[in-house]
């Protein structure tokens, strides 16, 4: 018989063990334990007061441990910083390079990893400067079939930017074209790279389930992880390159799965019916109040905020079994917000709430989907117009069985 949850905790602080962690699944279980290890790939090997658990990733929707003051990880501070053509931001120390290729170390992680140029959009080699010869606008607005080399003039200091055709490393100089000429570039003349859009290319997308880990320094990282083992861990990025990381550094993780699919990841089509004259736009991953949603003092990272009267309609494509969601009005919302919910499977009414106030217990829904071609959630004014009425459909998602 499983312990419950709550003992577990509660137990955990009054035997000095180590804090207990929060696992979130795609069907809104949540329980506490601690995460050992991950098994064979696929598994989750998960520490129950003493009574272990197997849960295998693509079922966890998140997992976070509590911040304890004191043992947050300490790294060096990066210098540079790295824009990948994935789309991915990391700060990053540049170490060497030869050829297409760039070794860099990435905090948190332990160890040097190598990248190529051509899955890079930047590169900021040296610390950021305030005077940085335009390095920030063409981040903004890069090339598309040239380079922009930003070197700092050894007699003034100052950062200029050059119109050039990188052609790779050699023996401690950046290779460039320079109006049809071949130039050596030193190394430590290099502010940063902006590279042409249209000469690289992002790599192809991992197979599901991924994951995107929270750093204690306040970075993210998205790829497959390879390995944890309670001390270390290892995220296989889209390149192909591993980030061999401590495991005190990640603060929690998310799990983007081939099961689950967000609503706030589509894009629906709309009606809306004005109150006072004035459309208020819906959110997603957030409510007017500011980012996240919050229902009967859970929050929640990611979902949908209807304003009354709004209406979105999704298309099913036939892959999905269920649609789960938890629904209410923001805690953040007026007192006196008041507010009618209905969701439809094709034209069918397959959930209604009506007079659903502020404060109300949250609801939460899971409804088959199956034979469907159509979903749509509706926020409809309820007995006081629209006073503030955040209406929440946090963590709505498709699910598969």
């Amino acid at each position: 018989m499983r312990t419950a949850p709550a003992v577990l905790f509660w137990a955990s602080l009054l035997t000095g063990q180590q804090a207990s962690e929060t696992f979130d699944t795609i069907d809104a279980e949540q329980f506490f334990g601690r995460l050992e290890a991950l098994v064979d790939g696929t598994n989750l090997r998960i520490d129950q007061g003493g009574e272990k658990r197997l849960l295998p990733i693509d079922q966890l929707s998140s997992w976070h441990r509590p911040v304890i003051e004191g043992t947050s990880a300490q790294d060096a501070a990066a210098s540079g910083m790295l824009h990948m053509r994935s789309g991915m931001a990391l700060a990053c120390s540049f170490i060497d390079a030869d050829g297409m290729q760039v070794r860099l170390l990435i905090p948190p992680s332990l160890a040097p990893v190598s990248l190529s140029l051509r899955h890079l959009f930047s590169l900021r080699v040296m610390q950021e400067a305030e005077e940085d010869g335009g390095f920030a606008r063409a981040l903004e607005r890069p090339p598309s079939t040239n380079d922009y080399l930003f070197a700092v003039n050894r007699d003034s200091g100052k950062i200029n930017r050059l119109s050039v055709t990188v052609q790779g490393f050699v023996d401690g100089n950046l290779q460039v074209l320079f109006h049809e000429e071949l130039r050596p570039v030193p190394i430590d003349r290099i502010y940063g790279l902006v590279l042409g859009r249209d000469l690289g290319s992002p790599p192809e997308p991992l197979a599901r389930p991924t994951v995107t880990l929270s750093f204690d320094d306040g970075q993210s990282a998205h790829g497959r992880l390879s390995r944890w083992d309670g001390k270390h861990c290892s995220l296989t990025l889209a390149d192909g390159a591993t980030l061999q990381l401590p495991c005190s550094s990640v603060l929690r993780f998310t799990v983007q799965s081939s099961k689950v699919l967000f609503l706030s990841d589509l894009d629906p089509s709309v009606e809306q019916v004005p109150a006072f004259d004035r459309i208020r736009p819906w959110l997603r991953d957030s409510s007017p109040a500011g980012k996240g949603l919050e229902l009967h003092g859970k929050t929640y990272a990611r979902g949908l905020c209807l304003i009354p009267h709004t209406k979105l309609t999704f298309d099913l494509d036939g892959s999905f079994d269920f649609f789960a969601a938890v629904v209410g009005i923001d805690d953040r919302s007026s007192r006196e917000a008041n507010a009618d919910f209905r969701v439809y499977a094709d034209s069918e009414v397959v959930f209604e709430a009506t007079t659903v106030r502020q404060g109300q217990a949250s609801r939460f829904l899971r409804i088959p989907l199956a034979g469907h071609k159509h979903l749509t959630l509706e926020a409809d004014f309820g007995a006081n117009f629209d006073f503030g009425d955040h209406c929440l459909f946090a963590n709505a998602r498709l699910l598969k069985n």
